[in-house]
């Protein structure tokens, strides 16, 4: 009887315990962001400032001065944090979207983690200082 139940459990629970796990990760639900150090967050804010903020703007708000001709607009980055992984942050910045070019050869991958790291700031930033005129 023992050896049914262990392979009940090993043919039927385990492949639903799995495809469940990664339903949830494809979905996006899962932020795998981790905390990142000062000097992590110091390069991101480098790279950010010289690679991504004539379009996104200082605070990340779509608005920087090259967003006028843009069409569409860039992102918000301060709003969309919060349903973004740090993966599909990850192939946004090196593969491109719409207007946005690819940055994989421009930037190295840990450059990009990097400015995912410091975008996360900007999030949050907005959400504890508000938006104050």
């Amino acid at each position: 009887m023992e050896i049914k139940r262990k392979m009940f459990f090993l043919s039927v629970i385990t492949p639903i315990i799995c495809l469940c796990s990664g339903a949830i990760l494809v979905s996006g639900q899962v932020n795998n962001s981790t905390a990142a150090d000062a000097d992590t967050l110091e390069q991101g804010k480098r790279i950010y400032a010289r690679e991504c903020s004539s379009c996104h703007g200082d605070r990340g708000k779509g608005d920087g001065p090259a967003a006028i001709a843009m069409v569409p607009k860039p992102r918000d980055l301060a709003k969309v944090t919060a349903n973004k992984n740090d993966d599909r942050f990850f192939l946004k910045i090196s593969g491109g979207a719409s207007s946005m070019p690819a940055y994989k050869g421009v930037l190295s991958d840990i450059q990009i983690r990097q400015v995912i790291a410091y975008i996360r700031t900007l999030g949050a930033s907005s959400k504890t200082a508000g938006d104050r005129p």
